[in-house]
């Protein structure tokens, strides 16, 4: 199956995903604040620094020291993936953030100042995961506790987290169409302007 295909395909599963959280809202909320009720139930001070430090991996900062790292590093492809793919994610989650204007939850371990829906952590460590091919097995580790630490400090409710993972992969399958090839046309141009310099 190509991208595209997959793309359309996913659009749709996210629309369904999406009419039926509207339509049933009233139970999603129910459901979100028992949720996280419980899981919040488990904060200790020790757990709280834990998931303070690990929540991090989720931020802008992070992604953007990941971006310098892999560029650095020499894998320049990646780094522009990453670069254009948190670009979007930023547009996307912005847009129904401020949409939205779903307020955090109470009583959070970490204090917030943006709205709840989506959530940008999770959708940044999601689009990371499936973007870093070749570090997967710490990428994926590292996102699935991006996502738990977020509903344990109690910032995002678990539709939050839902609809920021959707974004993820949405933006991932988003990327794959950019040709390789322009990729690399744009970056060998970039670096012979560098040395020109």
């Amino acid at each position: 199956m190509d991208t595209k295909r997959k793309i359309g395909l996913f659009l749709v599963f996210y629309a369904i995903i999406g009419a039926m959280a509207l339509l049933f809202w009233n139970d999603v909320n129910t459901f979100d604040i028992q949720a996280l009720g419980y899981i919040t139930s488990f904060q200790t001070h020790f757990l709280d620094n834990i998931f303070t430090s690990i929540t991090f991996a989720g931020s802008i900062l992070f992604w953007v020291l990941m971006i310098v790292l892999f560029w650095a590093s020499g894998n320049k492809k990646l780094s522009t993936y990453l670069f254009i793919g948190i670009i979007l994610e930023e547009l996307l989650t912005g847009a129904m953030k401020y949409g939205a204007m779903r307020p955090r939850p109470l009583n959070p371990v970490l204090e917030q100042f943006t709205p709840a829906f989506p959530s940008a952590h999770s959708a940044r460590a999601t689009l990371g995961a499936i973007l870093i091919k070749n570090y997967r097995f710490v990428f994926v580790p590292l996102m699935i506790l991006v996502l738990i630490s977020r509903l344990y400090l109690g910032v995002h409710y678990p539709s939050d987290i839902l609809f920021g993972v959707m974004n993820g992969i949405l933006i991932a399958l988003v990327i794959k169409i950019i040709p390789e090839k322009k990729i690399e046309y744009y970056l060998t141009k970039f670096d012979k302007k560098l040395h020109m310099i």
